[in-house]
């Protein structure tokens, strides 16, 4: 009867072990999104400006504000003609935040076909992008614009001619 009994709980397990499914794998089907937003463009309408003018005695500095407001300190005599902020178009995905950095120093503006230089400093943008930047519009366009202060040594430092130099903005999605 021992043996009987052996027999049959020996019989009932390979049954039960045979019967229960062991999976060492498993398969499952996930999503995957992607969303392809509006790059970045830039397009300058408005080259900064200082316009116009005469160191005299002593030079001074030329204030351009984002609103296009000239002012001056020092011995400057303003010239007639054009003076103006720098402006232009970002075009990107509307309602997305943008940032933006630089200048970060100096720009230099070179006497064409010299060596003699003014300095560009105190660079002021509207809007004010600030730490959390801004949020582009709707209409997907954002209007920046770019003042700044151009300091203007003696004429000896500075004679007559155009004077140019370039600077840079970078704008990126947070």
């Amino acid at each position: 009867m021992k043996n009987s009994f052996l027999y049959l709980l020996m019989f009932i397990s390979i049954i039960f072990f045979s019967t229960l499914k062991v999976n060492a794998q498993t398969t499952v089907a996930l999503e995957a999104v992607a969303e392809v937003i509006e790059s970045l463009s830039a397009n300058e309408g408005v080259t900064l400006n200082f316009g116009r003018f005469s160191p005299e005695a002593t030079g001074g500095t030329i204030i351009i504000s984002t609103e296009g407001a000239r002012t001056k300190t020092g011995t400057l005599a303003f010239g007639v003609g054009d003076y103006n902020q720098a402006v232009f178009q970002i075009t990107g995905q509307p309602t997305y935040n943008l940032k933006m950095t630089g200048p970060t120093g100096p720009a230099v503006l070179t006497k064409v076909g010299d060596t003699k230089t003014m300095a560009i400093s105190d660079w002021t943008i509207a809007p004010n992008f600030g730490t959390t930047g801004v949020i582009i519009p709707a209409s997907g366009t954002l209007q920046v614009k770019v003042g700044a202060t151009l300091t203007v040594g003696t004429i000896e430092a500075n004679p007559a001619g155009i004077y140019k130099g370039e600077y840079e903005l970078s704008f990126f999605y947070e």
